[in-house]
C-alpha cells in the first residue's frame, strides 16, 4: 500500500526502447497488410515491411504528431507537440476501419462538442478536433492536453486497495467531475480505472479521460448484437458497465452513477464487485447477482449503503444524481483525515 502514499511513485513511466518498437505500424509494400509490433517481414511474402510514419501536418493549435504511443479499439495514440513550445500534448486517430462510416462521424462530431464544452479540473480538457490531412484519408482526431501521471488501473495492480484518505479523496474528485459533466448533458459511459488518471504533481489530482469517446459512441448496433454472443465488449469495461448498457441501451447519467458505484466498491474492498473468464460472464453478474458486502471496517455504513444504491439493477434504483454520494464522501474524508 505504501505506493498511495508516495507521489513520486504516480510519476509516468517513460516508454522503453522495447516499447516504442512494439507500437510502431508496419505496412507490407507487396500486398498491403499492416503489422504491429516487432515484425520485419511480411508472414504471409516474406517482403521487408516498412514502417508508417505518424501524420504530418498541423493539427488543432498547430499540433504535430510525433511518435505513437498507445493503441486501443478505436484509437491510435500518438504523442504531440505545439509549434515553438515544449508542452506536451495527446491526439488520438480514429482507427481506419471506422473512417468510412457516416453515421459514425456525425456522431463522433456530436459527441466531440459536447466533450469539448466540459470544463472541469478533474476532467481532461478536449483542445479540439477535426480531420486529419487528405492524405491520411480524412481520419478524425481528438487533440487533448497530456497527462503527467499514471491510470488509477496501473495504481490499483501494483498496489491493491487504497486507504481510507487517498480512496475517499479519489472518490470525491471522480464525483466532482461528473456530477459537471450531466449538468451540461455529457455522459461518459465507459467509466473504469484506465480512464481516470492520478496526477503526483498536483497532490493526487484525479483527471478523467476519454469522455464521448467509449466503444458504445462507434459500435451500438453492432455492439449489442455481438454481446449477445460474448464480443464486442472489453473485460474491463464489463467490469464497471451498468446492466442496461452491457445489453445495448442508450447510455444516460444513471449508467455513469452505476459505473461509480463500481469503481468505489474497488477503491475501497481492492477488487471490483464482479470479475470472470469473460466479459459475458461478467455481465450476466452484474444484471443477476450481488456482489459481497463492503467490510464494515472500510467505510461507514452512510457510505456503504449509498455505494449498494448506486449499484442497483434497475436504473429507477439507483441514486438519481451524484451530489447525495459526494456528501457522504465529504463526511467520510472529514471523519479519516
Amino acid at each position: 500500500m505504501a505506493g498511495w502514499t508516495e507521489s513520486d511513485s504516480w510519476v509516468a513511466v517513460s516508454l522503453g526502447d522495447q516499447d516504442v518498437k512494439r507500437l510502431s505500424i508496419k505496412l507490407c509494400p507487396s500486398c498491403g497488410r499492416q503489422y504491429e509490433g516487432f515484425f520485419v517481414r511480411c508472414p504471409s511474402d516474406q517482403m521487408m515491411l516498412s514502417e508508417i510514419l505518424p501524420p504530418k501536418g498541423k493539427l488543432a493549435k498547430k499540433l504535430e504528431c510525433k511518435n505513437r504511443i498507445g493503441s486501443g479499439n478505436l484509437f491510435d495514440v500518438y504523442a504531440a507537440s505545439e509549434e515553438g513550445s515544449e508542452q506536451r500534448f495527446v491526439v488520438k486517430v480514429l482507427c481506419r476501419e471506422f473512417e468510412c462510416d457516416q453515421r459514425i462521424l456525425k456522431k463522433f462530431e456530436q459527441e466531440q462538442m459536447i466533450a469539448s464544452a466540459v470544463q472541469h479540473k478533474n476532467i481532461n480538457k478536449v483542445l479540439g478536433f477535426g480531420a486529419l490531412p487528405e492524405e491520411y484519408s480524412l481520419r478524425p482526431y481528438i487533440a487533448s492536453e497530456f497527462i503527467d501521471g499514471i491510470s488509477l488501473a496501473e495504481a490499483l495492480r501494483s498496489w491493491g486497495e487504497c486507504d481510507s484518505i487517498v480512496a475517499a479523496s479519489i472518490a470525491s474528485q471522480i464525483c466532482a467531475a461528473l456530477s459537471a459533466a450531466h449538468e451540461l448533458g455529457a455522459v461518459h459511459g465507459d467509466l473504469k480505472p484506465s480512464n481516470i488518471y492520478l496526477i503526483a504533481e498536483d497532490k493526487g489530482t484525479v483527471k478523467i479521460v476519454d469522455f464521448g469517446v467509449s466503444q458504445r459512441l462507434f459500435c451500438a448496433e453492432q455492439t449489442s448484437r455481438s454481446n449477445s454472443q460474448g464480443g464486442g465488449l472489453s473485460l474491463q469495461s464489463a467490469m464497471y458497465m451498468a446492466p442496461e448498457v452491457a445489453k445495448g441501451a442508450a447510455v444516460n447519467p444513471g449508467a455513469d452513477v452505476y459505473s461509480v458505484g463500481c469503481l468505489l466498491y474497488h477503491l475501497f474492498s481492492g477488487k471490483a464487485p464482479f470479475e470472470g473468464s469473460s466479459a459475458l460472464d461478467i455481465a450476466y453478474q452484474h444484471a443477476h447477482d450481488q456482489p459481497l458486502d463492503l467490510p464494515d471496517t472500510c467505510a461507514t455504513k452512510d457510505l456503504r449503503d449509498a455505494i449498494a444504491i448506486a449499484m442497483q439493477k434497475e436504473p429507477e434504483s439507483r441514486l438519481k444524481t451524484l451530489a447525495d454520494l459526494s456528501l457522504i464522501l465529504a463526511s467520510w474524508s472529514n471523519q479519516v483525515a
